[in-house]
């Protein structure tokens, strides 16, 4: 099983009050019930281990460490190589109490105008994981273009960058 520390997500213990009106069945995932009902041998491979993966898999019997790998020239160390900070990520997102922002209903598409009833502050991560605005991704994808030679070998590897084109593109 590759990603192996996933499959623990929906086993849980039961308070005594669950085991009143509920069924143990109801807490064992679907993912340990699929292994539980095979009987062979199981190997599970993970980057990332979690007690939980010990309890299903046992013991790991192989382990490479993500320090290995960096000095094996496999991963390079925390710091990415680029990393490009804006002024909007510095400062975040802010408004006034009662200042008019623009809303935007999803059931209708349409954007109507309200008054913050309090201050209002997103942090920029926090923020794009709820609202994706293209302009903002536009200028971050042409900073990043700059920084990227497709002659030299090697990958890129992008984290956090969410970039919507429309279908004439």
């Amino acid at each position: 099983m590759d990603e192996c520390h996933r499959g623990y997500l929906l086993d849980r213990e039961l308070s005594e009050t669950e085991l009143t009106f509920r069924n143990e069945e109801d807490y064992i995932s679907k993912y340990r019930r699929v292994l539980e009902y095979f009987d062979a041998v199981k190997i599970g491979l993970t980057a990332t281990p979690a007690l939980h993966t010990v309890n299903i898999f046992g013991d790991p019997v192989f382990k490479y460490s993500y320090r290995e790998a960096v000095v094996d020239g496999f991963l390079v160390d925390h710091e990415p190589p680029v990393r490009i900070t804006t002024a909007l990520s510095q400062a975040g997102i802010k408004f006034k109490k009662g200042e008019e922002v623009e809303l935007l209903d999803p059931r209708t598409g349409s954007v109507d105008l309200a008054h913050a009833p309090d201050e209002i502050r997103f942090e920029v991560d926090e923020f794009n994981k709820a609202v994706v605005t293209v302009p903002f991704n536009r200028v971050v994808a042409d900073e990043l273009a700059r920084h990227i030679d497709p002659s030299l070998p090697g990958k890129t590897l992008i984290f956090g960058l969410f970039v919507t084109f429309s279908a004439a593109c």
